[in-house]
C-alpha cells in the first residue's frame, strides 16, 4: 500500500473513530449528564480503548464541548445560512419567506427530533456547566436574528405588525420545539391523537394560521401565504441534509 492510500485510511479511520466517540457520548451524556458521564462508559459504549478517546479529545469537557458544537453548533449555524440563502435565491415576499422558515422549523422538529440532545439541554440547564450559555450566544441568537430580519423587513414593507420583533421570532422556535418535546408525556391520553396523529402537518396548519393572524397589520385582509411544491421540496432537500448530517437546527 503507498503513503497515499495509508494516509487517506488512517484519515477515514480517525473520522470513523470520532463519529463513533461523539455517538456514544451523546447517549452517556444524555443518560448521566456531564458529571456522571464516565470516560470508561463513553469507551466501552463506543467499543473503542479509552486512551484513544483522549487522543481524539484531550478531556471530558474537550469532549462534551465538541459534541454540542457538532450537533447543535457550527453545523447548524452553516447548515442555517444556507437555507437563508436559498429563501432568499426566490425573491419572494416576506410572507412567502416567513412561510418557507415556518415549514423548515417544523420539519425540522417533527422529523429530525432527537431524545439524547434533549435530555443532554436538560442536563445542562441543571447542571450549569455553562455551554450552552456559550451556544446560545454564538449561534443560536444569531439564527433568531436571521429569522427576524424577514419579520423586519415585512413590516417595513406593510405585511406584518407586531410590537417585539424578536420575542415574536422567539415563540415561533420555542413552540414548535416544545409540542415535539411534549408528545412522549401525553401518549396514552386522550389527546394524543388529536394532537399527533399527523403532526407535520397539524402543526404547519395552527403555526401558519397563528402566525400571520399575529402579524396582520391592524385594519388589513388576513393573507395567510403557501408554498409551491417546489418551494416545499427545496426545504425538504435541507432537511433530509439535516437528518443525515445529524445535526440540530434551532
Amino acid at each position: 500500500m503507498d503513503e497515499t492510500r495509508i494516509v487517506i485510511k488512517h484519515t477515514k479511520d480517525s473520522a470513523e473513530t470520532k463519529e463513533k466517540i461523539l455517538a456514544a457520548a451523546k447517549k452517556i451524556f444524555a443518560e448521566k449528564g456531564f458529571s456522571g458521564a464516565r470516560m470508561c462508559a463513553i469507551a466501552e459504549l463506543a467499543g473503542v480503548n479509552q486512551a484513544l478517546i483522549h487522543y481524539h479529545f484531550s478531556s471530558k469537557e474537550m469532549l462534551y464541548k465538541t459534541l454540542f458544537h457538532r450537533f447543535i453548533g457550527k453545523d447548524s449555524e452553516k447548515m442555517m445560512h444556507l437555507i437563508i440563502d436559498e429563501i432568499k435565491s426566490w425573491n419572494e415576499t416576506p410572507p412567502v419567506e416567513l412561510c418557507a422558515v415556518l415549514y423548515l422549523l417544523i420539519s425540522t422538529h417533527t422529523e429530525t427530533h432527537d431524545n439524547d440532545i434533549q435530555k443532554i439541554l436538560s442536563w445542562e440547564v441543571a447542571e450549569g456547566e455553562g455551554v450552552l450559555n456559550e451556544l446560545v450566544r454564538d449561534y443560536i441568537i444569531p439564527t433568531f436574528e436571521k429569522i427576524e430580519g424577514i419579520v423586519k423587513r415585512g413590516i417595513t414593507e406593510g405585511f406584518f405588525e407586531t410590537g417585539n420583533t424578536l420575542l415574536f421570532v422567539m415563540n415561533l422556535v420555542i413552540f414548535s420545539a416544545d409540542y415535539i418535546h411534549i408528545e412522549d408525556l401525553l401518549k396514552g391520553t386522550k389527546w394524543h391523537d388529536r394532537l399527533y396523529s399527523d403532526k407535520k402537518e397539524i402543526l404547519f396548519s395552527y403555526m401558519k394560521e397563528q402566525t400571520f393572524k399575529g402579524l396582520r397589520p391592524e385594519g388589513k385582509k388576513l393573507y395567510i401565504p403557501s408554498l409551491s411544491k417546489k418551494q416545499k421540496d427545496r426545504m425538504d432537500f435541507f432537511v433530509e441534509n439535516i437528518k443525515n448530517r445529524k445535526i440540530a437546527v434551532i
